[in-house]
């Protein structure tokens, strides 16, 4: 990972944890990293280093590793990846979804 990659992995990962509730849905977490509706099954695998119940969600803009709460609920644990220039896109995602309001 170069320093440019690292830099924009930590600037999503503060976005992230600053405006992302503590619990969402695994839809909404969908959404944040470019995940279309439907395509759960192909992109999530279970993560089982991070802990009991944990997942890593593939997105095409970064790839994030969760808790499953249960009901559909999630924790985000960490940001393991991003991809180049997915900040903004991420950001507009979650701007998006805060509009709309988080799915409850």
């Amino acid at each position: 990972m170069t320093t440019r990659e690292a830099e924009e992995a930590l600037k999503v990962a503060n976005l992230i944890m600053l405006k992302v509730p503590e619990q969402i849905q695994v839809e909404d977490l969908d959404e944040i990293i470019g995940l279309k509706e439907g395509e759960f099954r192909e992109y999530h695998e279970y993560a089982p280093k991070y802990g009991d119940r944990c997942w890593r969600a593939r997105g095409r803009l970064a790839t994030i590793i969760y808790r499953d709460l249960g009901n559909g609920w999630c924790r985000i644990v960490t940001v393991e990846s991003v991809e180049r220039g997915a900040y903004e896109k991420i950001k507009n995602n979650i701007k998006r979804i805060e509009k709309r309001g988080w799915t409850e």
